[in-house]
């Protein structure tokens, strides 16, 4: 198997480049994204190291480093650049592996043992490698996602008002696993009639009000908010919510 490595840096020669990454399909089925440099042993000068010691450690005049290693089928892990099961190999220097082209194929062949070459290449395939497969980072809309709302954490009851909700994310990668985090959302009061329903909102004022009621025994406040939120409800302004500026947290 080869794999395409786009070159990132200055050519060394016709097999070798300073900077170059590609997507390693693993032998489990896994795909991982991977940057590999030219590292320089430091001077022996600049090291408290013994020669005999500068030797055990620096073998290679020039070896292997490895700027970044995860996975790119998940889209948390393509999200924060990292993955635990990978993370020996994260901001790695194999001070072990001289810097050849032999070398990166070995250190390729402990993901997958059917990688046997790579091409250089100055054609950056990747994003578009990644979209063909369906992997996205997280919170990228390309996924199969959607926003639950919860409960209402502010709002002033007015339709061009503003109002501050919590609502349930959940998106599933390529391979559908699911992945689901609270977030904040804050957005002019009828866009969220609009989006989640005037039923799910109106359910949802209600028990803000009911948790006002907990905490304030103005009487003649409490009913003012039970006014303002019949109102709000009377009717439903239609605006179209694809034009709406967006104002998520």
């Amino acid at each position: 198997m080869k794999i395409k490595m786009v070159k990132m840096g200055m050519d060394i020669d016709e097999t070798r480049n300073h900077r170059i990454r590609g997507i390693i399909p693993t032998s489990d089925g896994k795909y991982l994204f991977i940057e590999i440099m030219q590292g320089r042993r430091p001077d022996r000068k600049y090291t408290s190291c013994s020669l005999k010691e500068y030797e055990k450690r620096y073998p290679n005049p020039e070896y292997i480093a490895i700027d970044g290693c995860f996975r790119v089928d998940i889209p948390e892990d393509y999200f924060k650049n990292y993955t635990k099961e990978f993370s020996n190999y994260d901001r790695a220097a194999l001070f072990e592996y001289a810097h050849t082209k032999e070398n990166i194929v070995k250190l390729l062949q402990e993901f997958n043992k059917d990688i046997d070459d790579i091409e250089l290449t100055d054609d950056y395939y990747i994003d578009k490698y990644c979209e063909e497969k369906g992997f996205f980072s997280l919170y990228d809309n390309r996924l199969k996602h959607d926003y639950k709302p919860i409960e209402v954490e502010w709002t002033d009851m007015l339709k061009n008002g503003d109002t501050r909700i919590k609502v349930l994310y959940t998106c599933y990668s390529a391979n559908g696993l699911k992945y689901q985090e609270e977030q904040t959302r804050e957005r002019d009061t009828q866009y969220f009639i609009n989006e989640y329903g005037k039923e799910t909102m109106g359910n949802l004022m209600t028990k803000y009000i009911d948790e006002k009621s907990k905490c304030i025994k103005n009487k003649e406040f409490l009913n003012s908010l039970i006014e303002d939120k019949n109102k709000l409800f009377e009717e439903e302004k239609e605006i179209d919510i694809e034009d709406s500026i967006d104002m998520d947290y």
